[in-house]
């Protein structure tokens, strides 16, 4: 599974802790959305909780207040 494909399945599933995580590798960290999604839970295992202060300033630098979600689903 690409993190493309975890993505869609967080928007569907409307995992916004995922959505927002994945949001910020790609925009802030430049990490390619057709790499393997085990990337992500690489991250997930290597920073655990460290990684939520990051994810949440940059989350505050980009959410339009008013809206759900930051961005719309990333398109193939």
């Amino acid at each position: 599974m690409t993190i493309r494909e975890l993505y869609q399945e967080a928007m569907i599933r409307n995992y916004d802790s995922l959505i927002l995580v994945i949001e910020w590798l790609v925009y802030e960290k430049g990490v390619d959305m057709d790499r393997d999604s085990r990337n992500v839970e690489h991250i997930f295992e290597k920073y655990g909780d460290g990684i939520n202060p990051h994810v949440e300033r940059w989350r505050g630098s980009v959410e339009v207040p008013g809206t759900a979600q930051v961005f719309s689903k990333f398109e193939d």
